[in-house]
């Protein structure tokens, strides 16, 4: 589990993933919570509704240049304005 608070700067966390495809990811925030499993993960955005009228969120993953070690992944968030946050990198291991 992550938990993070945040006034507008960016958090960033370390990730060491060895997880099937069954493994789940859970989203928890204000306003929707969720899990998928990993293995759902593709190309295609899986989006959940947030309540809000255009309020979501959408989890997809495409890795085609992923090597053996530390890659790094930044997530991108789409806000209600239509402008963009994206996060400070999350490093991830490869086996």
């Amino acid at each position: 589990m992550f938990l993070g608070a945040t006034t507008g700067d960016a958090d960033g966390l370390v990730l060491t993933l060895d997880a099937p495809a069954a493994a789940e990811l859970r989203f928890q925030s204000e306003p929707v919570s969720f899990s998928l499993r990993l293995g759902t993960l593709g190309s295609t955005p899986n989006v959940v509704l947030a309540g809000k009228v255009e309020c979501e969120v959408s989890v997809e993953y495409v890795d085609q240049g992923a090597r053996p070690g530390v890659n790094a992944y930044w997530v991108r968030v789409l806000q209600e304005d239509d402008e963009r946050a994206w996060s400070s990198p999350i490093y991830v291991e490869m086996t």
